[in-house]
C-alpha cells in the first residue's frame, strides 16, 4: 500500500472514481461501524458483533452471506440508500502529525484513486477548495476520528449487560443451497425485551439503550439480505 500525506498542490489533478465494488476496493463480507452512523445503517444492513485481536466486541453492517460477498453493488453502483462511513471515506487515513494533530494520508494506488476523467470526480475546484467528492470522504473520516471511542464504549457496555449473544443462522437460499452463517454474535430481540430493569436504566443513562434497541431492530433486514442473494444468484 502506496501512501503519501495528502496535499492540494502535489495532488490537485487526483480524481476519485465513482465506480463501487470489490474490485474498486470497496469491502465484502461486513464492515465495522460507528455508533453515530446506527441510526442510518440499521434502515439498510444487518449489524452484528465480532471480537477484535484484543476480543472486544466491535460492531458490523452484514454486507453477505458469504466472506467475499457484496450484495449491495448492482453495475458497479452502490445499490443502498447509505454508505458506510469506512466505505465512504475510500482511500483516505487519518494519521497524526509530529505534533499528535490529525493529518489526512491518502492511498495513492487504491483502486478509487485516478487521474483519469471518464466516470471519476474530481478533489478539488478549479480555482481550488474541496470538491463535493472529497468533502464527502472527509466527512466520513471525521465521523470515523470522532466516532470511534464512543463506539467502544457502547460496545463494553452492551456486553457487560449481556445482550451480545452468539448467533448461527442456517439461511435457505434455494432448494439445493443452505448457507451457514455463524461467528457472529447478535442482539436479539427477545434478550432485549428480557433484560433486567437496573440494567434498562444503567444503559439509558449511559446513553447506549436507543442504539441497542436499533441493533436488535437491524436484524429484520437479514430478510433483504437473503432476497438479494437469491437474485444475484438467478
Amino acid at each position: 500500500m502506496q501512501t503519501a500525506l495528502f496535499d492540494n498542490v502535489v495532488h490537485a489533478d487526483l480524481r476519485l472514481r465513482r465506480a463501487s465494488g470489490a474490485t474498486h476496493g470497496d469491502p465484502c463480507g461486513q464492515v465495522e461501524i460507528l455508533l453515530p452512523e446506527i441510526p442510518q445503517i440499521q434502515r439498510e444492513f444487518p449489524i452484528l458483533f465480532s471480537r477484535n485481536s484484543e476480543g472486544a466486541f466491535r460492531p458490523l453492517a452484514i454486507l453477505g452471506l458469504e466472506p467475499q460477498e457484496l450484495l449491495f453493488e448492482r453495475d458497479s453502483q452502490w445499490d443502498a440508500r447509505y454508505v458506510p462511513a469506512l466505505i465512504r471515506k475510500g482511500p483516505f487515513l487519518l494519521g497524526t502529525s509530529d505534533s499528535d494533530d490529525p493529518v489526512v494520508h491518502v492511498i495513492l494506488d487504491h483502486p478509487k484513486i485516478t487521474d483519469d476523467e471518464r466516470g471519476s470526480d474530481p478533489l478539488f475546484l478549479p480555482h481550488g477548495g474541496h470538491a463535493p467528492a472529497l468533502e464527502n470522504a472527509l466527512d466520513a473520516l471525521r465521523m470515523v476520528h470522532t466516532g470511534l471511542e464512543s463506539t467502544r464504549q457502547m460496545s463494553k457496555a452492551l456486553d457487560e449487560a449481556g445482550l451480545i449473544r452468539p448467533l448461527t443462522l442456517n439461511v435457505q437460499v434455494s432448494d439445493a443451497k443452505t448457507v451457514k452463517f455463524d461467528n457472529f454474535h447478535a442482539i436479539l430481540p427477545e434478550t432485549l425485551r428480557d433484560l433486567a430493569e437496573e440494567k434498562v436504566l444503567e444503559l439509558n443513562r449511559s446513553g447506549f439503550l436507543q442504539s441497542a434497541i436499533l441493533i436488535a431492530h437491524s436484524l429484520g433486514n437479514m430478510n433483504d439480505l437473503v432476497r438479494r442473494k437469491r437474485m444475484r444468484e438467478g
